[in-house]
């Protein structure tokens, strides 16, 4: 009404995203396309209003914010271009414009101007998608990233604004691990590991140890793998030593055993993989449905396949698959190959197809898909399709060239040279069996056996130095118990010397005592004749009593033998019984087989075959001299006389 237009900006400003935030909370009852045009709409009425007022902290504020919702629901390059005005309007603020305010991202410190952590963030936005396009800019948009965070990460170390630069760092790492470009992917893991150790974020800083354990994997640098699984270990020991178990907010410490058992599992042994693997189920949270679980699951599971425990094997991995989450599709790796184990190639296929065909729509090379193509070759190789296999293994070893990850290779070179042996091409399968096993000797080391013998010496030595300290804390206490006992030892003699005392006490009470007694010595001698007469009809009555029991068990027994007699005698009649009437039903029967017979007889007795043949021949010769009354006068006579003879067979006498 006053027409002020600054209040009208920023009025504007706030509410031109409603259309979009109303179609993400109801997507069913709402038009997407409708809501981004209309959210668009008022965008740039807004931000028109902003340009008239030369407001560029406004501008750069709405950019900003359609910058997000261009990441989440729009266009890659419709986000590129509005971070990138966002950053033109943001970085024209000189600071004197929020005197009375303290904005989004606002920041005080030494040389800043209040808009570097938001900088940061969208210079940080920029710098990974270029990262993703191998634009040149890339470096240079994250380089400012790190720039701006590093001037305002010291406002506060364990705060807000030291969490983003790691995750930076982190995201970055996993991008160059995308590109197996695996020496950057691991400078900008350690990056991110460093900045999390200086924020005290312990699990995260495993978060990032982990992803790092996972780059050297990839890249054979077992090495560096066992080094960093140490450096885990400690952490782990020190983060949850006064933790309860399964306090793990994430399974970040259950990782580094993951991939410690996977080294153990490259080296061939397999026992070392299954101890690790149970000793971390504690670092693994949540209930054995939990999503968290399914590595822990997945790698128990496979350990389990290498040892020939396909029982086992199975177990866990068809538990494992009762949790809902992409960590699941990992564990179809492992059935796949249990399946192989098991020459059960049908289901192999039937699993591994499906989930391959799903990885392809990544349009990403992953281990997952080179793995598939292992199953699904040794799968056809079993089956002898060998022209299905080789397309399966010669697929998976192009993406191998291009990944790099030679424990895969390992596996497909083997493969390769028995599918080349089973088609007779032997100089191809020689060839690929001696890349096979040269690969395999360079990778597995004897200074890989001996790191990983030393780092298994180690956790020995340490279990053994625990024994020892709970020995010595279990001696202290012995010690102490001693201790506790010659006290009271020391006690119980001075209430011995005390009870001395009260005895003497008492011997000179005795004393007097024994003059009195020799005064009521009579007395008692009365008294003792006395009670050696009930003595003794005391034992006449025991006497007596035990004349009663022997009589009273002798009867007792004798019924018990009496009716033991009784049940013999009555089975025995009972099954005599029964005996006579089933031969008395047998007779029956026999009886009535006879009767039967007997009744057959009689009727062809009474109706004999030559006469009823006769009978009918004169009827026939009737027809044929068309003597038709006669015919049907003898026809009548007959049915009467069958009719009589079987009316009598029914009865036993005939008048």
């Amino acid at each position: 009404k006053i027409n002020y237009k600054k209040g009208i900006a920023y009025s504007k400003a706030s509410l031109y995203d409603l259309p979009l935030v109303h179609w993400d909370k109801d997507r069913n009852n709402n038009d997407k396309e409708t809501a981004y045009i209309q959210t668009y709409q008022r965008a740039e009425e807004a931000l028109r209003l902003a340009d008239e007022l030369k407001d560029d902290y406004l501008s750069g504020i709405i950019y900003h914010s359609l910058a997000w919702k261009e990441k989440w629901w729009g266009s890659k390059e419709k986000f590129k271009t509005t971070t990138q005005k966002a950053i033109l309007h943001i970085e024209k603020l000189t600071g004197n414009e929020f005197k009375d305010i303290k904005p989004l991202f606002w920041v005080t410190c030494a040389g800043c101007k209040g808009t570097e952590a938001l900088l940061a963030h969208l210079n940080q936005d920029l710098g990974i998608i270029y990262l993703q396009e191998n634009n040149p800019l890339a470096k240079e948009k994250i380089e400012l990233a790190i720039h701006y965070y590093n001037m305002v990460r010291t406002i506060n170390r364990r705060g807000f604004l030291n969490y983003p630069l790691a995750a930076m760092y982190q995201a970055i790492g996993q991008i160059y691990f995308l590109k197996y470009d695996y020496k950057n992917a691991i400078q900008a893991y350690t990056k991110s590991k460093e900045t999390y150790h200086e924020d005290e974020s312990i699990e995260l800083e495993l978060t990032a140890l982990s992803e790092m354990s996972k780059v050297y994997e990839a890249n054979s640098d077992f090495e560096n793998g066992i080094m960093n699984f140490r450096n885990s270990i400690k952490l782990i020991e020190e983060y949850f030593k006064d933790k309860p178990a399964g306090s793990a907010r994430r399974n970040s410490a259950g990782q580094a055993f993951f991939w410690m058992s996977r080294l153990y599992k490259i080296a061939g042994d397999y026992e070392g993989a299954l101890s690790v693997m149970r000793s971390s189920r504690q670092y693994y949270p949540g209930g054995n449905d939990s999503a968290a679980k399914a590595p822990w699951f997945s790698e128990i599971g496979d350990t389990h396949r290498l040892l020939g425990n396909y029982d086992s094997a199975m177990y866990y991995l068809k538990g494992f698959q009762r949790t809902e989450n992409n960590a699941n599709n990992f564990g179809k790796i492992s059935l796949g190959y249990l399946y192989l184990d098991m020459k059960e190639y049908s289901k192999a296929q039937a699993l591994i197809l499906p989930f391959y065909q799903q990885l392809k729509t990544i349009n990403r090379i992953t281990n997952p898909i080179v793995n598939c193509l292992n199953i699904l070759g040794n799968a056809s190789l079993g089956e002898k399709r060998y022209e299905q296999a080789l397309k399966y293994a010669t697929e998976a070893q192009s993406y191998l060239k291009q990944m790099g990850v030679r424990t895969l290779m390992i596996d497909n070179y083997k493969l390769l040279s028995e599918i080349y042996d089973k088609m007779n091409r032997t100089d191809s399968a020689y060839t690929y069996f001696k890349l096979h096993t040269r690969l395999k000797d360079s990778l597995i080391n004897r200074q890989f056996f001996f790191k990983l013998n030393s780092l298994k010496s180690e956790s020995e030595e340490q279990k053994k130095t625990s024994m020892i300290q709970l020995l010595q804390k279990d001696n202290q206490l012995k010690q102490q118990l001693l201790i506790r006992e010659q006290l009271l030892k020391e006690q119980k003699d001075v209430q011995l010397a005390l009870l001395d005392k009260n005895n003497q006490v008492k011997d000179q009470q005795l004393q007097l005592r024994e003059q009195d007694l020799k005064e009521t010595g009579l007395l008692q001698e009365k008294n003792q004749s006395q009670l050696t007469l009930l003595d003794k009809e005391n034992k006449l009555k025991d006497e007596r009593l035990r004349q009663q029991a022997f009589i009273r068990n002798a009867l007792i027994g004798g019924l018990l033998l009496f009716i033991l007699l009784g049940v013999f005698v009555f089975r025995n009649l009972s099954l005599k019984r029964k005996n006579e009437k089933l031969a008395i039903k047998k007779e029956q029967a026999e009886l009535q087989q006879n009767i039967a017979e007997l009744e057959m007889q009689a009727l062809r007795a009474q109706m004999s075959p030559h006469f009823i043949f006769n009978c009918l021949n004169s009827i026939n010769r009737f027809i044929f001299k068309n003597e038709t009354r006669e015919a049907s006068d003898y026809l009548t006579r007959f049915s009467r006389l069958i009719r009589m003879v079987l009316l009598h067979s029914q009865k036993k006498l005939v008048k």
